[in-house]
């Protein structure tokens, strides 16, 4: 096309989303510790699903994500459902829908259309397949858990709410080494908040340990698979981040994969308790890249803080 003479310009977006991302609440955690992360998601959720009318998107890095904290959080509604977690009530009430690229086209659109449907009381678990082109009436909050990939990914992820003249507010969740995305001069340019984390505000650690626990259990119950998928799929996508994340300079070693696998074998300690239920899972694997693979013998707990490696 070397002229737009003999075309015409159609405005999908429209005035009032476009400046979404400019004027509508937006808040920052940045969780310190392997277990605080998810817990805080949690918490967060619990606010968030609070209003009798909530409908909320949450927005995970990859699909297999996505799936393990789908079945995670179904797995905690079960447990809430048996008095196992009374801290959780917001479950009751809330129904989980699962949508990513691993699911068949049928079931995504079944999903989508439930949950376009839906006038509150609900969930949706989601990868980027959500993030662009989608219309969901009504979303009251945005939650995105980990690093967007850019600021452009965090926009369009952010404009799911707070539509056509209508409620709503943003939340993300970054874990102490991935605080870089926050020095991004676009994100810098927003009016995002920075607080502290919900869990945090527990002086006495009785809740959060009681959350701790029920994720643990639920955890558990989880088929390793799923797990194995999850830390394939966490290893796969921060792998294309190590210069941002500097893991790569670690300990004076110009590029070694080795502290990325360091990382998530700290990490998926700490939201996934059948570890080595994961680790089998993916020794069974052909697809695993022998680059990626991890050293099960190394012990991992005594790993320089997170300070050292991002600074």
């Amino acid at each position: 096309m070397k002229d737009g003479s003999d075309y015409d310009f159609v405005d999908t977006v429209g005035d009032a989303d476009e400046q979404t991302h400019s004027h509508v609440p937006q808040c920052c955690v940045v969780c310190e510790g392997k277990k605080l992360h998810s817990a805080e998601l949690v918490a967060r959720l619990a606010d968030a699903c609070s209003a009798p009318d909530h409908k909320v998107i949450v927005f995970f890095t990859t699909a297999r994500l996505t799936q393990l904290y789908s079945e995670l959080l179904v797995g905690l509604q079960g447990a809430q459902a048996r008095g196992q977690a009374p801290d959780l009530a917001f479950l009751a009430k809330t129904r989980i829908l699962e949508i990513h690229s691993r699911k068949s086209q049928s079931h995504r659109t079944k999903v989508a259309d439930a949950f376009r449907d839906a006038t509150g009381g609900c969930c949706l678990f989601t990868s980027d397949v959500s993030a662009r082109g989608m219309d969901y009436p009504d979303v009251t909050r945005v939650v995105q858990f980990g690093a967007p990939a850019d600021a452009a990914q965090y926009v369009h992820r952010l404009g799911r709410t707070a539509r056509a003249g209508k409620e709503g507010s943003g939340c993300l969740l970054l874990s102490d080494f991935e605080a870089y995305f926050l020095e991004d001069k676009a994100i810098k340019a927003l009016p995002i908040a920075m607080q502290r984390p919900l869990v945090a505000g527990d002086a006495t650690g009785a809740v959060l340990g009681r959350v701790d626990a029920a994720l643990m259990g639920a955890a558990r119950a989880l088929p390793p698979e799923t797990c194995g998928a999850a830390y394939q799929a966490w290893l796969g996508f921060y792998n294309s981040s190590l210069r941002r994340l500097r893991w790569d300079l670690c300990r004076n070693q110009i590029f070694n994969p080795t502290s990325m696998c360091a990382y998530a074998n700290v990490s998926t300690r700490g939201f996934l308790p059948c570890f080595e239920n994961s680790l089998r899972a993916i020794d069974s694997s052909k697809n695993q890249p022998n680059r990626l693979r991890f050293d099960r013998a190394r012990d991992f707990s005594s790993l320089a803080p997170t300070s050292q490696l991002t600074g």
